[in-house]
């Protein structure tokens, strides 16, 4: 799969899942959509989740990204693992080579 085709699944996986469920649903998310970061060890809500933006952000730790990158960091697994993960939670189907499935 080229760079380009790889960066436009991505890109609509990304825009078919809500990072606020697959946060969520990982950590406890209180209702300003703040929590205890998961990265680091934290006392009090410094990990924040914009839903329009669909991006996390860590004020303490400096964690950041999209909804791929925080599975990335949260299971500990590679770029290819959260896209097809992502991808099967969005319905979407990948090539096979890509999958490796």
């Amino acid at each position: 799969m080229k760079a380009l085709e790889l960066r436009a699944l991505a890109e609509r996986i990304k825009a078919n899942i809500d990072i606020t469920e697959i946060v969520g649903a990982r950590i406890q998310l209180n209702r300003s959509l703040m929590a205890c970061c998961p990265f680091h060890e934290d006392r009090n809500p410094s990990f924040s989740v914009n839903p329009r933006g669909q991006y996390f952000h860590c004020f303490g730790c400096g964690a950041g990204g999209d909804v791929i990158k925080f599975l990335m960091l949260y299971e500990r697994i590679g770029f290819v693992e959260a896209l097809v993960d992502l991808a099967e939670r969005a319905g979407i189907d990948i090539p096979r080579s890509f999958s490796g499935r």
